[in-house]
């Protein structure tokens, strides 16, 4: 789906105009955003060990066979090695698999870089051990390493056994689809449409995001028709095939995957999914871990580290309280929980037999999206907060010049404030309102006029 897919030639209400006539004739292929990262983090000489990190199931794999077809329109195909490490037992199997590429190289008179995927090498049994060696040894000369895993709580903790030796590696991180490339796929016409109109209007800041929404306020209402199928289905690529009746057993899969990981880890699935519950329950109210570990039976201790395991498998974002004054963070104050994609939480609320509340999915996924498109790090990385008194904001984000407040006014009965403490630029994200002078926009449009547009924020 994701490598075949190609816009279709749209008609629209601006057909008539020629520059978006030369627009849509491009015919863009859709492709995962990590790819182009990957592509572009290959170098001809050193040594360079790249991470593909993100949840299970989100086309990782995909986006990698994307990648190795590009290069080979560039590059020699036997300067590309794939390997897949489900099968491999240990670190000395995955240390022969690479001399023995390695030596047919030799064999075949390969001179320069080469470019190796190891798939889900956090599979194996001190994976790292293998990589350090050859490294340590200089055996990998000129060298692209990609290695793939699912689990942070693996793969990229063991990143520290490697200081030096990465070279220019990045992490790359693979999320789910985003609204805005769900959009891209499920209303081609539309999305080129809001696309082109951005393409006229200049969005380096919050503000000038804000007004651009204004432009794209006659699509509203066919937006948000999408946003609510974006709900139901999420941004997992089989749960988006399952929704458009191309696959099947989305949840099933998605599962299965949870209890292997929760396993492999050495846990309880019964007291995860006690947590689980527990957090449905509480979605959108802060919660103290006392709290969490009376409710599921557990010490303070383990819950804490359950909570950590489900963000180590990117199930989870957490805000802590801050002082909006100091701008400091209140380590001993509640904490807040979301799930970061639609999917989980209907996969999550028919596992635990729980009901959330559409608005408080609205909340959750709002959120993930800011904090996955405004900050420069990844969300696995990016510490937010939120704040609440007698009003409250749902998601700040501080930078080294300032903080920045979002909250969501999904449900009309929830009490704003435009500016708190030092927290002076307060956004309140919509259905449908479109108010300037309070700064109030729709939150579809905001989402995608900041995906489009590539808005990023410094964090600190």
């Amino acid at each position: 789906m994701f490598i075949n897919y190609v816009n279709p030639w749209w008609t629209g209400r601006l057909e008539e105009d020629p520059d978006y006539s030369k627009w849509v004739r491009r015919k863009v292929k859709w492709i995962p955003r990590a790819v182009s990262t990957i592509l572009n983090s290959i170098r001809e000489s050193g040594v360079h060990l790249n991470l593909i990190v993100g949840p299970r199931q989100v086309g990782k794999t995909t986006g990698i066979k994307i990648a190795v077809s590009r290069l080979l329109n560039k590059i020699e195909a036997r300067r590309i090695f794939y390997y897949r490490c489900d099968l491999v037992a240990d670190y000395k199997e995955l240390l022969e698999v690479i001399q023995s590429y390695l030596r047919l190289t030799e064999v075949w008179g390969i001179r320069g870089f080469k470019v190796v995927f190891l798939d889900e090498v956090n599979l194996v049994n001190d994976w790292w051990r293998a990589i350090k060696f050859l490294i340590d040894t200089g055996i990998l000369k000129n060298i692209n390493l990609f290695l793939t895993g699912s689990t942070s709580m693996k793969l990229l903790r063991e990143t520290e056994r490697f200081p030096g030796r990465r070279g220019f590696g990045v992490d790359i991180f693979f999320p789910p689809l985003s609204f805005e490339e769900y959009l891209q796929l499920a209303n081609s016409r539309l999305y080129s449409e809001i696309e082109y109109t951005l393409s006229k209007t200049q969005t380096r800041d919050l503000y000038e995001a804000l007004e651009a929404c204004v432009f794209l306020e006659p699509y509203l209402h066919e937006v948000n028709r999408v946003f609510l199928e974006y709900l139901n289905c999420g941004g997992y690529p089989l749960s988006v095939l399952e929704y458009f009746g191309e696959e099947r057993g989305a949840t099933e899969s998605f599962l299965s995957s949870i209890r292997y990981d929760i396993e492999r880890a050495g846990r309880n699935i019964g007291v995860f999914k006690d947590i689980v519950t527990y957090l449905l329950q509480a979605t959108t109210s802060p919660i103290s871990l006392d709290k969490i570990a009376r409710e599921a039976g557990v010490s303070k201790t383990t819950s804490q580290e359950y909570l950590q395991l489900a963000s180590d498998l990117f199930l989870l974002n957490t805000l802590k309280h801050i002082d909006p004054y100091r701008l400091q963070p209140i380590p001993r104050k509640e904490r807040k929980y979301y799930f970061t994609d639609p999917f989980i939480y209907k996969v999550f609320s028919q596992w635990c037999n729980t009901l959330v509340k559409r608005e408080h999915i609205v909340e959750a996924i709002a959120i993930a999206h800011l904090l996955r498109t405004l900050t420069l790090e990844n969300t696995y990385k990016t510490a937010a907060y939120y704040w609440r008194n007698k009003t409250e904001v749902d998601l700040i984000i501080r930078t080294q010049e300032k903080a920045y407040g979002f909250e969501v006014t999904w449900s009309s009965l929830k009490k704003t404030a435009l500016t708190v403490g030092r927290i002076k630029d307060i956004i309140l994200l919509d259905r449908e309102e479109l108010n300037l002078n309070k700064r109030k926009v729709p939150l579809t449009l905001f989402l995608l006029t900041i995906g489009i547009k590539n808005l990023k924020l410094t964090s600190s």
